[in-house]
């Protein structure tokens, strides 16, 4: 995959993941419309999937406290 167009694909939980461009996503993800060099495709994960984790587990965490720690 490193030298074909790559597309960002995103599940309903809100994790992303790269997929080949010319594949259809798979079934359960969907393109987020950034499709690009594998680099640049993992780039804008990292920029957009700040959290890591699922958005049901990251939804679900009580807001932090004083020095980041659980309230």
């Amino acid at each position: 995959m490193s030298s074909e167009s790559t597309a960002v694909v995103v599940n309903h939980l809100g994790q992303y993941s790269v997929w080949p461009s010319r594949r259809e996503a798979p079934l359960g993800w969907s393109r987020v419309g950034f499709e690009g060099p594998l680099a640049d495709c993992l780039g804008y994960i990292e920029r957009v999937w700040t959290d890591g984790g699922p958005q049901s587990i990251v939804q679900s965490e009580p807001p932090a406290g004083p020095a980041g720690l659980a309230a």
